[in-house]
C-alpha cells in the first residue's frame, strides 16, 4: 500500500558544523642536524622532517652515540616525561658549479666538428680548448669524453656528462667558490652543437641551520623548540637560529660551551650577543661538556606544561636536568653568566638545580611560553566562533558580547592553569579577576570599519602570577 512520506509535510535537514581549529601544541622539540641522513631510516629531503613519541621510536632511526639519539635522551630524561621529538634534516651536502646545454643535440652536427673550440671561466680561472674533433665519436657519451679530456688537461678534474637530454659541464669543485661561466668565443661550432651550455647553476655551500629551518616549517610548522646539532655550539649558525627564531613564535634553546662566558669578557661570547639584540625567543644554557644537550633538556622539562590543566604552570628555576652535568662554578662566574642572561645547572651547597630560566632580552621563559599559549587560545576560540557559526556573528553589540565571551575563556584558563592572577597593573590599577576586557560600542565605531565589517574595539589587560626564585627574610632577636 503506498502512501505519502512525511517529508512531504514536515521535512528536517541537518547540517553538520565544521571541525573546530585546534590549539597549536607548545610541547614538540625540533633538532636540526646533517646526521639526520645516518639513521637506520634515513629522513630525505623529500620528507625533511618527522615526529617522534618515544626514546624508543628514537633510538630506532639513531643508534646510542649519534648526536640525534644523544639530544632525544636528554629531552625524554625529564621527569615528568615530553612526548613529542622531532628530527630535521641538514642538507649538508656542497655542490659543484654546473652548465648545461640548452638544446637537444644532434649527432651529425657533433661530428661535423673537427678542430673546434670555446673559452670558459671554471672556478674563476679562464679555460680555453682548442682542436677537438668529433668526427669519430659514434655517441652522446663518446663525444662527451673527448671533450673532457681537453677540459681535463686545462682545468684537472673538470667533467663533461651527457645526461640523456643534454651536455653538462662540471666545475672539479664544490662550494660557493665553484663557478662556471656561458660557454664563448665558439670554434668550429663546438659550443653551438653542445648547446652553448648556457644554463648555469653555481656551486652552493651546504645549508645553514636558519636555511633547514626554512624548509623543515614549509613542511611542518607545529614544532615550538629549536635545538641545533653541537658542531653549532658558539657559532655564528647558532646566532642565525636565533634570529631566525626571533621573526616567528619558536623558541631557541641554545646551549654553550664557551668558558668566556665565565668571565667578565663575557659579551664578546655569541651568549652576549644574543644578549644584546634583546632576543627574547631564545634561552641560552651553559654546560661545562661540550655535546650534553642541556638546551634539549630544559625544553624537555618546559615541554611537560598542560596549559588546559588547573594550576599546571611552572618556573624553570629550580628544576632538575637529568643526565646534563653539573657545573661547579664561582660565585663571580655565576654572576658574569647572570650578566649576559646566560642560564646554568649549578651545583649551590651541594644542591644541583637549574637557574635562572632567562631569555636573552632578560625575560622569563615561563612568561613567554604562557603568552604564546594565551594569544593562540584566543585566537582559535574566536576563529571558531566565526567559523563553526551556520549564520554570521551580527555586527551588533549582541555579536561584539559573543566576540568578548570567547576571548574571555582564554583569560579564566590563564588564572585557572595559573599563569594569570589577581594584583596590580604596571601602572597601579588592582584587577580583582587578574584581568579585565574593554571593548567599544558599535554605535561608536567608525562607518569605515563597520563597512568593512572588521572590529577593532575589543582590548584586554591581564596580572601574571609570575613566580618567587629568590628570599630575603630580616628579623631581630631579643633574650
Amino acid at each position: 500500500m503506498s502512501s505519502v512520506p512525511i517529508s512531504e509535510y514536515i521535512n528536517v535537514g541537518i547540517a553538520l558544523a565544521p571541525t573546530p581549529q585546534g590549539l597549536a601544541g607548545f610541547g614538540k622539540l625540533l633538532v636540526v642536524s646533517k646526521t639526520a641522513k645516518d639513521g637506520t631510516d634515513p629522513i630525505t629531503l623529500d620528507e625533511r622532517i618527522r615526529q617522534y613519541s618515544s626514546m624508543a621510536a628514537v633510538a630506532a632511526d639513531y643508534a646510542d652515540g649519534t648526536e640525534i639519539n644523544k639530544a632525544a635522551t636528554a629531552y625524554y630524561a625529564q621527569v615528568p616525561r615530553p612526548v613529542y621529538f622531532m628530527v630535521g634534516l641538514i642538507d649538508g651536502t656542497n655542490t659543484a658549479a654546473k652548465a648545461t646545454g640548452s638544446n637537444t643535440p644532434s649527432l651529425a652536427a657533433l661530428q661535423a666538428v673537427t678542430a673546434g673550440g670555446f673559452t670558459m671561466t671554471i672556478d674563476g680561472v679562464l679555460t680555453v680548448i682548442t682542436a677537438v674533433d668529433l668526427s669519430g665519436a659514434t655517441s652522446f657519451a663518446a663525444a662527451a669524453t673527448l671533450v673532457q679530456t681537453k677540459l681535463n688537461a686545462q682545468k684537472p678534474g673538470t667533467t663533461c656528462t651527457y645526461n640523456g637530454t643534454h651536455f653538462v659541464i662540471t666545475s672539479p669543485t664544490t662550494g660557493v667558490t665553484s663557478t662556471i661561466t656561458v660557454a664563448s668565443s665558439d670554434v668550429g661550432g663546438l659550443a653551438a652543437a653542445l648547446g652553448m651550455l648556457a644554463a648555469l647553476i653555481q656551486g652552493q655551500a651546504s645549508e645553514t641551520p636558519a636555511q633547514a629551518l626554512t624548509e623543515c616549517e614549509q613542511v611542518d610548522n607545529s614544532f615550538y623548540g629549536i635545538v641545533l646539532d653541537k658542531e653549532f655550539d658558539d657559532t655564528q649558525a647558532a646566532y642565525d637560529a636565533a634570529v631566525w627564531a626571533q621573526a616567528r613564535t619558536k623558541k631557541f634553546f641554545n646551549t654553550t660551551n664557551d668558558p668566556v662566558c665565565l668571565t667578565n669578557a663575557n659579551s664578546l661570547t655569541f651568549v652576549g650577543k644574543m644578549k644584546d639584540a634583546a632576543l627574547s625567543n631564545t634561552l641560552s644554557t651553559y654546560a661545562p661538556v661540550a655535546g650534553s644537550y642541556a638546551g634539549a633538556s630544559v625544553a624537555g622539562r618546559a615541554f611537560t606544561v598542560n596549559f588546559e590543566g588547573t594550576n599546571t604552570t611552572i618556573t624553570l628555576m629550580y628544576k632538575k636536568l637529568p643526565s646534563v652535568p653539573v657545573a661547579h662554578i664561582k660565585p663571580g662566574q655565576n654572576k658574569n653568566l647572570n650578566n649576559i642572561n646566560c642560564n646554568v645547572f649549578l651545583d649551590v651547597a651541594g644542591n644541583y638545580f637549574f637557574a635562572e630560566s632567562k631569555m636573552a632580552d632578560g625575560s622569563w621563559f615561563d612568561t613567554r611560553h604562557g603568552l604564546d599559549w594565551l594569544q593562540n587560545r584566543i585566537e582559535t576560540d574566536v576563529f571558531n566562533l566565526m567559523y563553526r557559526t551556520n549564520t554570521k556573528v551580527e555586527y551588533t553589540d549582541t555579536g561584539v558580547s559573543k566576540v568578548i565571551q570567547r576571548t574571555e575563556y582564554g583569560l579564566r584558563q590563564g588564572v585557572t592553569n595559573g599563569l594569570i592572577a589577581p594584583g596590580y597593573t604596571s601602572d597601579g590599577e588592582y584587577l580583582e579577576l587578574g584581568y579585565r576586557i574593554d571593548y567599544i560600542p558599535v554605535g561608536d565605531v567608525s562607518s569605515a570599519d563597520k563597512g568593512n565589517r572588521e572590529y577593532k574595539g575589543i582590548s584586554f589587560k591581564a596580572v601574571g602570577a609570575g613566580a618567587i626564585h629568590k628570599v630575603t627574610i630580616t628579623g631581630s632577636f631579643s633574650e
